[in-house]
Order: C-alpha cells, then sequence, then structure tokens
C-alpha cells in the first residue's frame, strides 16, 4: 500500500523486465490493485532540490536526532554539570539543575542515565579518569622529582576538590558501585606512586624492606589533610600552598631517601 505521506516523491517501479520512474501526484484506493506485486522504493539518491544535500553525518540520523559527536558533547556537558552540581548540593542535587547547568533537558539526561545515582557513578568515574591523566602527564625522568610533581598536582587543588572528596566519602557508605570506585581509583593513584619509590631505591642501588604500599599511603593521605588544613582555616592563596607544601615533602624524603639533601 502506498501511504499518503509519498505524494509529491519521486519513485521507482520494478518489475522483472524494467525499472520505471513516476512522481505520485495523487492516491487512490483503486491504485492499489494496479500496484499490488510491484515493489516500490525511493531512488538512491534524490535530486537536491527535492530533499536537500545529504552528507555523510546525515544520511544514517533521523531527523530531529543529534550527530555522535554532538551526543558525546552533550554527555560531556552533563557529567561535568552533575560533579558540579554534586560539589554544591552534596547527595541532594537536583536533575533539573544538572539540566540547566548542561544546558540539556532531563529528558536528555534519563534517556541516557536511568537513575540520578547512576549519573553520579560515571561522572564521578569519568572525573577521576581525568585526575589521573592530570596528575601522571609530562613527568620527568628523574623518580624522585616526578614524584614530587606528582605529590605537588595532588596537593594543589582548590576547596571544592576538598568538599567533592568529602561527600563523596559520606555517599559511598550508601552506594556500594561508588565504594569500588573510589577504592579502585585510590588503588590506581597508589600504584603510580609505589612504582616511582621502587625506580628511587633501585637508582640507590639498595632494596630496603619498608612497606611501599604504606609509604604511598602516608603520602597521599598527608597531601589530603594538610591541603584540608589550608582549606579550614581559609587560607589558599599559591604562597601559603607552595610554603606548606615545601614542608611536607622535606618530612616525607628525609622518610623514604634519608641520604638525598632537599
Amino acid at each position: 500500500e502506498i501511504m499518503p505521506s509519498l505524494v509529491g516523491s519521486e519513485m521507482c517501479i520494478r518489475d522483472r523486465h524494467s525499472t520505471t520512474r513516476v512522481k505520485v501526484h495523487r492516491i487512490s484506493r483503486s491504485a492499489g490493485p494496479l500496484l499490488r506485486g510491484h515493489r516500490l522504493q525511493r531512488p538512491a539518491s534524490l535530486p537536491e532540490h527535492h530533499h536537500g544535500p545529504m552528507s555523510a553525518s546525515t544520511s544514517h540520523r533521523l531527523p530531529g536526532h543529534p550527530t555522535a559527536e554532538r551526543s558525546a558533547e552533550i554527555d560531556r556537558d552533563i557529567l561535568d554539570a552533575a560533579i558540579r552540581e554534586f560539589a554544591e548540593h552534596g547527595s541532594a542535587f537536583r536533575m533539573d539543575a544538572v539540566a540547566a547547568r548542561a544546558g540539556a533537558t532531563k529528558q536528555a539526561i534519563y534517556r541516557r542515565w536511568p537513575s540520578k545515582d547512576e549519573l553520579l557513578i560515571q561522572a564521578v568515574d569519568r572525573g577521576l579518569d581525568d585526575y589521573m591523566r592530570m596528575i601522571t602527564c609530562d613527568l620527568p625522568g628523574d623518580p624522585l622529582q616526578a614524584l614530587r610533581l606528582m605529590a605537588w598536582r595532588m596537593f594543589d587543588g582548590d576547596p571544592l576538590s576538598i568538599r567533592i572528596a568529602g561527600y563523596l566519602s559520606v555517599e559511598s557508605l550508601r552506594q556500594p558501585a561508588l565504594r569500588h570506585a573510589l577504592v579502585r581509583w585510590r588503588k590506581s593513584l597508589g600504584d603510580l606512586f609505589c612504582r616511582r619509590l621502587l625506580e628511587i631505591e633501585q637508582r640507590r642501588g639498595r632494596a630496603e624492606p619498608a612497606d611501599k604500599a604504606m609509604q604511598a599511603d602516608i603520602l597521599m593521605d598527608s597531601l589530603r589533610g594538610t591541603f584540608g588544613q589550608l582549606c579550614a582555616i581559609g587560607d589558599t592563596t599559591d604562597e601559603a600552598k607552595r610554603r606548606l607544601f615545601d614542608r611536607l615533602w622535606a618530612t616525607y624524603v628525609s622518610m623514604i631517601d634519608p641520604p638525598v639533601a632537599v
């Protein structure tokens, strides 16, 4: 049966002997028996003046649906907005606020993430991956200097990061999936610190029985706790951060590598 929406369209009528192009001007019920047994289809390419040019990016996309690139951009905007709203309001953040911040609709969010918890978990997972890349990019070859730069990047945050960490610690008690993501991230970061600590030992030509995992934990917890102190007293200027970090680093190096002059 030919649908009324095909009026004005150019069609192909094929039988076993030939193909004929026709233009559909009018649909009548009596036309059905005449066309029964023939296969109707749109031609592979239509004139540009009829339907407009079709590009590779739009030929396989339904009207009104975003391209793959635009869809990925929307995903990023929503995830960024979600982590920002979480940082400001904790688990009480609202999906309509996320939508407004991302410039999207709630329907667009729920099509991608069926629940607020699932959105938060993916937002945190993506944020932690970005954080890891930031900490580890362009490190110097010397393992001690590489460890110091990683530690400084971890320390050089803003009060918002401390607030997010606090909210995540509380929320992870309720959500096992979030707790597993945080444990996995901490282990990955700790492994990176352990690797540098082992390289420092190898450079010094000695093997000590010290627990490298514990040394890495001490460094990470010291960085977080010390920066938290700065946030608590309200002094997070670059000068204050640099001064306190230098003191912390000198103390830490005296523990892991006493012969090295700081």
